[in-house]
């Protein structure tokens, strides 16, 4: 079990994680020059609208109509941050770091806290994220938050907190609209842990309507300039229509979709949404996709699960994109580049392959507790909710804390199986661990013993 950590070294090592993973972030935008996409060429448009016209707009001058086809949040964030963007996405980032630390404080031994919160720190994908104009950083400080904060106010019974998380929870939403389900998964979590929560109905119609208040004046606009309910944004059937389309293309080769004229010039789906400006024709172009898709699939289903089988490997990578390698493996075992070789080995094994393993271990093994069976459910959601369209590893990204924090549950329990000799100590009661709210790092350290059986634990899935 883990043992009790004073408020003092609790605080060193969330410093220490954060200090590191900021200096990590910092030293990699200095020595790599990002490369800008047409996503972040459109959330620079985005922002410089709303700096200079106060208008929501991709276009490029007056008139400027409003466009339903990015979420707002970021472009926001990236209007008021200008060029200092790169290091308040550090800094945002960074506390992600120390979030996963505070989170599994009390469910695991201080090693493996501090290990996931330095895997974190040091993990190639965040820091590509942090230096690029994406909204990836973003996205995960906010979910990670919501979670952070959502596990505090359902142990000290604080529905401020519950509310808090549904505010950062509705926000995560108008930043990546793949948020806006987190609600459900939320309320499904407190339900199972019922019995063993206080005021759970309270807890789940507060976070519930925090959460979609937050979002609602937006899916209003949204949905009144086009015509018809748009929950946030528009253009998520593409994916949807890449996975099922017939072209003989590689989808785990950005290039070859993006680059490839033909689909985009002739394809309903790309010939819709290439002509979409206006939010009546996004929303058209939404329907023309999702059209497209069904009867794509229905023509050729065994071409579409081929193309899903052949993307399940997403939430594994030798993260070229953030090291600049474009050799692959083979390439590299061919031309005997042992250096390169051994780099993209290691980042895979230690970053990529370790952490999805077990994570997955987790799920199953482990102290029970409620922050294990919310990122839990957090992590595996955002993998099926992006598994019917093509994804990449940058959808799958923001899950990375969460699965940080099953995993290390998992390689606690896996020490207390090697050497159960070392599991004899007893954690200290709560209210030895905090005595007082005078920091945030005191008020979210009491980590408590659930021993009350519930069938629905989700740490859950078992």
């Amino acid at each position: 079990m883990a043992r009790s950590v004073t408020k003092p070294t609790l605080l060193a090592v969330l410093w220490s994680v954060a200090l590191v993973a900021l200096a990590a972030r910092l030293t990699y935008i200095a020595a790599k020059s990002p490369v800008e996409g047409v996503d972040s060429l459109q959330y620079r448009a985005l922002a410089q609208n709303i700096r200079t016209h106060h208008s929501f707009s991709l276009d490029a001058g007056p008139p400027l109509g409003p466009t339903i086809r990015r979420a707002p949040l970021y472009p926001l964030f990236l209007a008021l941050s200008g060029e200092r963007v790169r290091l308040w996405q550090s800094l945002l980032d960074s506390l992600v770091a120390a979030m996963i630390c505070l989170v599994l404080h009390g469910l695991v031994r201080l090693r493996w806290v501090v290990a996931a919160g330095m895997t974190y720190a040091l993990h190639p994908a965040a820091m590509l994220y942090a230096g690029s104009i994406l909204s990836e950083s973003l996205f995960a400080f906010l979910v990670m938050a919501a979670v952070t904060v959502l596990g505090f106010g359902i142990r000290r019974d604080r529905l401020s907190w519950i509310m808090a998380a549904g505010l950062l929870t509705g926000l995560a939403a108008l930043t990546r609209p793949v948020a806006a389900p987190f609600v459900f998964v939320v309320v499904a979590g407190i339900w199972c842990w019922r019995k063993s929560i206080p005021r759970p109905v309270a807890m789940a119609v507060v976070f519930s309507v925090a959460a979609i208040g937050t979002m609602a004046p937006w899916i209003v606009r949204s949905s009144r300039t086009a015509g018809r309910f748009v929950l946030v944004t528009s253009t998520g059937p593409v994916n949807f229509a890449l996975a099922a389309a017939p072209d003989r293309w590689n989808l785990n080769d950005q290039s070859s979709i993006w680059q490839n004229k033909p689909y985009w010039q002739s394809n309903p789906c790309g010939r819709a949404l290439t002509e979409a400006h206006t939010p009546p024709e996004s929303a058209r172009a939404d329907e023309t996709c999702l059209h497209t898709a069904l009867s794509d699939l229905r023509k050729n289903p065994e071409h579409y699960v081929r193309n899903r089988i052949g993307q399940l490997r997403f939430p594994l990578t030798s993260f070229d994109a953030a090291t600049g390698n474009a050799t692959s493996f083979g390439t590299a075992l061919r031309q005997k580049a042992w250096t390169v070789l051994g780099m993209k080995v290691a980042l895979f094994t230690l970053f990529s392959l370790v952490p999805l393993l077990a994570g997955m271990i987790g799920l199953f093994v482990g102290k029970r507790a409620i922050e294990k069976s919310l990122c839990s459910a957090l992590w595996l959601f955002t993998i099926l909710i992006h598994l019917p369209g093509y994804v990449e590893y940058r959808y799958f990204f923001p899950a990375v804390p969460m699965l940080l924090v099953t995993a290390a549950c998992a390689f606690h329990w896996l020490e207390d199986a090697l050497h159960p000799i070392r599991s004899t100590g007893t954690i200290a009661p709560a209210s030895t661990l905090v005595t007082s709210d005078s920091t945030i790092a005191s008020a979210l350290a009491p980590i408590i013993e659930v021993s009350d059986p519930d069938p629905c634990d989700a740490s859950g899935l078992a």
